[in-house]
């Protein structure tokens, strides 16, 4: 993270978000800090471009409130996990999904509110 100007003269904060070899920088030169960070590290071939996803959460530009802002989804990823358990458990009768499985917790349960350690 490190301070930087938009064009309009407001200050924001630049990030770069890196674990292992996935890089994600939030930017409004974002291009341009890359291809710094590409004169001392070799990336993958490929272009740089505004990203689709991050560690497997979808990610999406949108405006709010008139502002840009990125949103992180794992629904996608979720899904192709409970897809993936599935087809591994389908043929073992020990591991066997229920059609109706009832919930771990009633809905009246409120985390935030328990005082259990």
């Amino acid at each position: 993270m490190r301070a930087a100007v938009k064009p309009d003269g407001k200050e924001y904060y630049e990030y770069i978000l890196c674990y292992v070899d996935d890089i994600l920088c939030m930017s409004m030169k974002a291009k341009e800090v890359m291809e710094g960070i590409g004169r001392v590290f070799k990336f993958k071939k490929g272009k740089i471009e505004p990203p689709e996803s991050y560690l497997g959460a979808t990610l999406r530009k949108k405006t709010l409130d008139g502002h840009n802002i990125w949103t992180m989804s794992s629904y996608d990823y979720v899904v192709a996990a409970v897809k993936n358990v599935k087809e591994t458990l389908k043929d073992s009768p020990k591991w066997k999904i229920p059609k109706n499985a009832p919930m771990p917790m009633t809905s009246a349960y409120e985390p935030e509110m328990d005082g259990s350690n």
